[in-house]
């Protein structure tokens, strides 16, 4: 899919984009208050971002075991397939361990150890640690008493344990679900995705085809839009039977993207003090396996994703929260539909809902179709 240089879009096209986010945001407003009535009757998990963004499908640490002085055993969750590990210690030779778990055999002070299942003689991508030891002799050197010291600095996996949902817990539709066909079939129809598209161009793709039948039917929703599924909601938007706002673009944007194999799961972001309004918005994030990180989208506000210069990695929701609140926009960019077109727009420049939705009051809900939805919120105001 061509996209047009973020140099190439001149200052009426940015004007538009800001005036277009500005009325957008009066707009929505019935709906905040609506979405507030709604949510105040959800049963909220709090949850740390640990629950939030890591997925059951990897692995993750959950047990460090000292079996003896100097050596760790790691154990994991899922457990993985292996009793024949290579140990790689960067100071030092790799050597084998035949055993259930992996166990290292530290070297003193701070090491980087790499951790390599090994099956059928084929090395599974490596795991990776950074752990400071320090033996109780170097205490005892110098008059103190004390035992030995392990540290885990880093891991290239999650650590801990914390319950975590799988990507078909967050997604919550099954491959044969009726609607799952359909949107799929709409899409094939009009040779959507291509099977070399990365997940991003997928997201592109898909957000592009739904808002160039979606961006003129903005409006408040119908009653006949009340409670039906998504599929329903953009087949009454299509057809001029209703307006649609932002939870409807957020359940429809998850339908087609889960249709189309992007992971994709429904976040609303509310809050209310007594009867005052501290939030009210309606979006999604799509999981990125190329990079193992779930990125916000929004096509209420016509934002496929944002991403860093530096290396490209997309940012979630809670990351722009705190880009919000740090009022520090540097290198980061946004992938927006425009006229018709996918272009690259700096992100400051269409933060616009983010400052007006993410405020430190603000719950953030993460929807769950099988399993209970989890919360986050910096005020703790749940």
């Amino acid at each position: 899919m061509k996209v047009i240089s973020k140099k190439k879009i001149g200052i009426l096209t940015l004007l538009i984009i800001l005036s277009f986010t500005l009325v957008l945001i009066l707009s929505i407003t019935i709906a905040n208050m609506t979405m507030n009535m709604t949510l105040s009757s959800y049963v909220r998990t709090p949850a740390n971002l640990d629950s939030i963004y890591s997925i059951a499908e990897t692995p993750r640490i959950t047990g460090l075991n000292i079996t003896s002085t100097g050596v760790l055993d790691v154990r994991f969750s899922p457990s993985l397939s292996s009793n024949h590990w290579k140990i790689i210690p960067d100071g030092g030779d790799p050597y084998i361990i035949k055993k259930t778990y992996p166990q290292i055999k530290l070297l003193s002070d701070t090491h980087t150890y790499g951790i390599v299942p090994v099956n059928n003689d084929n090395e599974s991508d490596n795991i990776t640690l950074r752990i400071q030891y320090v033996p109780a002799r170097r205490y005892t050197d110098a008059n103190l008493s004390r035992g030995d010291a392990y540290h885990l600095i880093w891991a290239s996996i999650p650590v801990g344990d914390s319950e975590v949902y799988s990507l078909d817990d967050w997604a919550g539709y099954v491959d044969n679900d009726p609607d799952i066909l359909k949107a799929r079939e709409i899409l094939d129809f009009n040779n959507l995705i291509d099977d070399n598209f990365t997940t991003l161009e997928k997201i592109e793709a898909v957000s592009k085809f739904l808002l160039d039948r979606l961006d003129t039917k903005r409006g408040i929703p119908s009653g006949k839009m009340q409670n039906r599924p998504p599929l329903q909601m953009y087949e009454y938007a299509i057809n001029n039977v209703s307006g649609i706002w932002c939870s409807n673009f957020a359940k429809i944007y998850n339908l087609f993207a889960n249709a189309a194999g992007i992971k994709t799961r429904r976040i609303v972001v509310a809050g209310n003090l007594d009867a005052v309004s501290l939030s009210g918005h309606c979006f999604a994030e799509s999981y990125i396996p190329e990079q193992n990180r779930w990125a916000f989208v929004d096509l209420a506000y016509k934002k496929l994703y944002i991403y860093n210069d530096k290396e490209g990695m997309v940012l979630n929701t809670i990351d722009l929260f705190h880009v919000i609140h740090m009022d520090h926009y540097n290198g980061l960019n946004s992938v927006i539909y425009t006229g018709g077109d996918i272009v690259n727009i700096n992100y400051e420049n269409v933060s616009d809902s983010e400052r007006y939705y993410f405020s430190k009051s603000a719950v953030f809900t993460f929807v769950s179709p099988n399993k209970p939805d989890l919360t986050y919120s910096y005020s703790g105001n749940m």
